[in-house]
């Protein structure tokens, strides 16, 4: 990576710092120096004369009139700030810088060079922190970096070596908006489209609008069993004509005569000259022929209007109509619409194949007798819980089961899941423990990691990667609870839009909900969290849902998903918020049914 380190002449030791914390995470870096009022040429400068990855400016980023540096970002950037970016850097250097500084990042319209403000202090651990999120940002927006270079010395864990392990995550946190912002720019695209049996299409996204080849009815057709009659002449004694139609009789040929009437039943074509149907509880007979079981002439007890009782021509369904919209999910109701007017196969977007991988040594596969469990183990309960939960999605699944917590063997199993799915899920082993070989794992494959800590509770070590075929692999947390939690909130966007759902669908409704019980819910300080809960309607109100919690809330008790149909968004706590109340409202992503 390539680093310009501009700074004024009054921080020219600070940029050293700078200059030696780059060179010393392999970057060839430079400094400028130059006067405050020089800033943004200087910047301008650098870019078009050294092209390069990254430019630091050092200093300037204060409160006072004469501190520019921010507004000189926002100015060579034309405005395409980066949010958070420079925020790491400023949070490592200490808390200080972050809380008094105005730290900010912008891409420059070149697409390849990022350039920040950077803290006067604490240079390496600022640099250092910086580093992981770049090698991220740099393959998204520069051509020469379409494969992901080698991650830093600080990024790497030593299969077994437990005490040069980081102490600290390399990996950037996202907060919620931007993971899912993220999510949503990088989950893989809709598969191909391919013609499918309607009989078989049932959970796949229509790839295309589907226009009606037939009107339907393609005919007049009758609502009722009874009488096809002439409005105008009605009530009266009528003469039963020869023919009468049922449904599926061919009455294109037929015509009623004038003074009388013809029986026809339920979806029977109405014969030309009759402009009403008058149902048959309205009628009485007068005249019939036992010999024969023939009507022969009948009473119209009732008025008849135009039109009454009879479907006219394409009254349902036009030809030519769009049928089914082009991202629809096609359920039974699309089913028959389409089978309505005679589509054998519609084009549909190719299922999902999600592979689901569980890592963890004390993991042991369901069906072992439970004599035989040793000390230490547990049985595996995320590996059908996701297939479950991805097959509710319309998914494929392959269920790869327990892999052990050894680099290699992680390492070999998502790369053979990525040979046969389009998204692969993993769960546990993406934390900070000496056995957690999923993040490194997914950069060994080339992927790029997205982001590998989310501002969340439960969930934070949720990672999210892209593969260089664009294929997504997303690293879950092992706790059971955690891990169904994140598939909800991460997972299903990625399914749904590679399943080509339009982008209004690829999220589970939010929905505001009224916090119920007695006893406020404690938020936490540092994370705002996802409280399962079962969401009802008001049993004195009608109009407002109502969100109950589960019970105790930590990631491993599964039983608190059980009964929960949505997640209540709590935001974090502090001194003078440090409960939800009932009767406050927060939002809450619905998941199940009401």
């Amino acid at each position: 990576m390539k680093v310009v380190v501009v700074a004024t002449t009054d921080d020219e030791e600070a940029s050293e710092e700078v200059l030696r914390a780059a060179l010393a995470s392999r970057c060839t870096a430079e400094v400028l120096l130059q006067g405050k009022e020089e800033l943004g040429n200087a910047v301008r400068s650098a870019i078009l004369d050294k092209a390069p990855d990254l430019v630091l400016i050092v200093g300037g980023d204060g409160l006072t009139e004469d501190q520019r540096a921010p507004e000189v970002v926002g100015d060579v950037c034309g405005g395409r700030l980066l949010g958070g970016v420079a925020e790491v850097a400023y949070k490592a250097a200490g808390f200080r810088h972050a809380l008094f500084r105005r730290g900010v990042a912008g891409l420059h319209p070149n697409g390849r060079t990022v350039v920040s403000c950077f803290p006067r202090s604490n240079a390496h651990p600022a640099f250092a922190a910086l580093l992981p999120l770049l090698w991220q940002l740099l393959p998204l927006t520069n051509t020469e970096h379409a494969v992901l270079p080698p991650p830093p010395p600080t990024a790497h864990i030593d299969p077994g070596c437990v005490v040069g392990r980081p102490r600290k995550s390399t990996f950037l946190m996202m907060e919620m908006p931007e993971a899912l912002a993220c999510i949503e720019q990088f989950a893989p695209q809709p598969g191909p489209a391919c013609a499918v049996s309607v009989a078989n299409c049932q959970g796949l996204v229509c790839a295309n609008d589907v226009k009606a080849r037939v009107a339907h009815p393609p005919f007049r057709a009758s609502i009722k069993d009874g009488y096809a009659v002439r409005a105008s002449e009605c009530p009266g004694d009528f003469e039963v004509s020869s023919f009468s139609v049922v449904a599926g009789d061919n009455a294109s040929g037929l015509v009623l005569p004038l003074g009388t009437v013809c029986r026809v039943s339920t979806g029977g074509a109405v014969p030309a000259g009759a402009d009403a149907v008058v149902q048959v509880e309205d009628t009485e007979i007068l005249q019939a022929d036992a010999a024969t079981d023939r009507e022969l002439r009948v009473r119209i007890r009732v008025k008849a209007a135009v039109g009454q009782d009879i479907r006219p021509e394409g009254s349902d369904i036009e030809a030519g109509s769009i049928l089914v919209p082009h991202g629809t999910v096609l359920g039974p109701a699309e089913v028959g619409l389409l089978s309505s007017t005679g589509a054998a196969t519609v084009r549909a977007h190719k299922r999902v194949t999600v592979a689901v991988i569980s890592t963890g040594n004390e993991v042991v596969s369901p069906g072992v007798d439970t004599r035989d469990l040793q000390a230490g183990q547990v049985f595996d309960s995320n590996t059908l819980m996701l297939a479950a939960a991805a097959r509710e999605q319309g998914c494929d699944v392959i269920e790869w089961g327990v892999v052990k917590d050894e680099a290699e063997s992680v390492t070999a199993a998502i790369g053979e899941a990525l040979a046969e799915a389009d998204i692969v899920i993993t769960s546990g082993g993406a934390s900070m423990g000496e056995k957690d070989f999923v993040k490194q794992a997914f950069l060994a494959h080339g992927a790029t990691v997205h982001f590998g800590r989310v501002e969340m509770k439960p969930g934070k070590p949720t990672t999210f990667a892209t593969s260089p075929s664009g294929k997504a692999l997303v690293g879950l947390p092992g706790n059971p609870v955690s891990c169904l939690v994140c598939f909800h909130l991460f997972v299903v966007p990625i399914i749904r839009k590679r399943s080509g759902c339009p982008r209004l669908k690829w999220h589970h409704p939010i929905v505001p909900a009224r916090l119920g019980g007695t006893v406020g819910l404690r938020l936490d300080r540092e994370r705002p969290e996802y409280h399962r809960v079962s969401l009802e309607f008001g049993a004195g109100d009608p109009t407002t849902l109502v969100a109950t919690s589960t019970g105790r809330q930590i990631s491993s008790r599964l039983l608190s998903m059980l009964g929960a149909n949505a997640l209540l968004c709590l935001p974090k706590g502090s001194a003078s918020k440090p409960t939800a109340q009932p009767g406050e409202m927060y939002q809450a992503v619905l998941f199940g049914k009401l």
